[in-house]
């Protein structure tokens, strides 16, 4: 039972830390690469390369590079929303 319970709380962190880059770039408007296709893979890349003293916090770097895989995965998952998006909006 404990191992059931530990297993899906990981499953639970997993996910919720898979779409971060894809819904920061969701959420802020603010952001010059929304709507574009991947915004996502783009806000981790921006995350990284910015420098030390304007990150929020010290793994911010470490934590943008292992979420590259979830957002490519999940910017993919929306992709045709996005496109739609892009279509209809410029």
């Amino acid at each position: 039972m404990k191992k059931m319970i530990l297993g899906l709380c990981l499953i639970a962190i997993a996910l919720g830390i898979s779409g971060c880059g894809t819904l920061s770039a969701r959420i802020n408007q603010r952001d010059v690469y929304y709507p574009s296709i991947y915004p996502g893979v783009r806000q981790d890349i921006i995350d990284m390369r910015t420098p030390k003293s304007d990150t929020t916090g010290p793994g911010t770097r470490a934590l943008a590079a292992f979420d590259i895989p979830f957002s490519a995965f999940a910017d993919t998952f929306l992709l045709p929303i996005d496109a739609l998006f892009l279509l209809f909006n410029r």
